[in-house]
């Protein structure tokens, strides 16, 4: 039985005088009320009401219990709002590690509405992709892509980060949209290289039970995002990018998705790391519960490719 529930459930009832109109106000069935009011006078022993033709008429025992719940409600309620009141006045600074790409096109457009909720924060973002990047600095915070491994800092995964392959409208007007993934051999496909040195060559698919990988090649590949983006953008040829850094560029038409009906395998998930030290600091928490509720992806660990952390030239294992 939820206690707490049953309280409240039994204060609203005892100042309303009858079930229904404590339902209403809760906004829940009466038989919910009945039920829980029921199951709390069994588990104290006592009758907390008469049921009366009028309506409920506390007992000796319901006035002293009454007086208790509302006491312990009263204390819960102003400890919230402590609390709350706690959390608006934050201060200090809050430091943190990402990709620049992260920052730029998913947490910066959204970072004026954490401003508002919490104006004395003030938050330093550096570029950072991985946690060795950070040695010497002082991170309270790191917001990562990819399967990452770090045994001595608090681990928390925010989810899959769906992965989509676009172009631009001028690129496919002059080529054919492709119906299945074999098909991207014929284009010209610009390639990521990752922050461990690995050209992201290997696009691989799936849907239903079927599974296709597919290598591929191009004139150009980088590890800055930015840069085979804007090739895209420009019409030079087809890429692979997260749906949740490329969210404008899809609104406004700019990247056309092809392949839509399969899913990319070994999408990179996007993890929190932070200290120890820092599980309950109050700023950390904060943007923390900020990026939950920002988080557009699946709320799951994806699978991790083969060549992830192998230190391959490509992930296809060529040269």
């Amino acid at each position: 039985m939820d206690k707490f529930r049953a309280a409240e459930y039994f204060v609203v009832a005892a100042r309303e005088g009858s079930l229904s109109a404590a339902a209403r106000q809760l906004e829940v069935s009466v038989a919910a009320v009945s039920k829980l009011i029921a199951h709390l006078e069994k588990e104290l022993g006592t009758r907390l009401f008469e049921r009366k033709a009028r309506g409920l008429v506390l007992t000796s025992q319901g006035i002293d219990y009454l007086a208790a719940c509302e006491q312990a409600l009263g204390n819960l309620s102003e400890a919230e709002q402590t609390l709350k009141l706690h959390a608006s006045s934050l201060d200090g600074t809050l430091t943190i590690g990402l990709p620049s790409q992260i920052a730029q096109h998913w947490i910066l457009p959204a970072l004026p509405i954490f401003h508002r909720r919490y104006p004395g924060l003030a938050l330093n973002l550096r570029t950072i992709n991985r946690v060795a990047e950070a040695a010497g600095q002082a991170i309270d915070l790191f917001v990562l892509m990819g399967w990452h491994d770090e045994p001595n800092l608090v681990r928390q995964l925010l989810g899959a980060n769906r992965m989509m392959v676009c172009a631009s409208p001028a690129y496919w007007a002059d080529h054919v949209v492709p119906s299945r993934p074999e098909e991207l051999a014929a284009h010209t496909c610009h390639l990521f290289r990752n922050p461990m040195g690995t050209v992201l060559d290997l696009w691989e698919f799936e849907r239903g039970d079927e599974r296709v990988s597919v290598t591929l090649s191009g004139w150009l590949s980088s590890d800055h995002r930015d840069t085979i983006l804007a090739a895209a953008l420009a019409g030079h040829g087809v890429v692979r990018l997260s749906e949740l850094t490329t969210q404008p560029f899809l609104r406004s038409g700019q990247l056309v998705p092809v392949l839509t009906d399969w899913k990319v395998i070994g999408t990179p998930p996007v993890q929190l790391f932070y200290p120890f030290s820092h599980r309950n600091t109050p700023r950390v928490k904060a943007f923390i519960d900020f990026l939950v509720d920002l988080f557009p992806g699946e709320k799951q660990q994806p699978q991790q490719p083969q060549w992830w952390g192998q230190r391959r030239t490509r992930a296809s294992g060529g040269r």
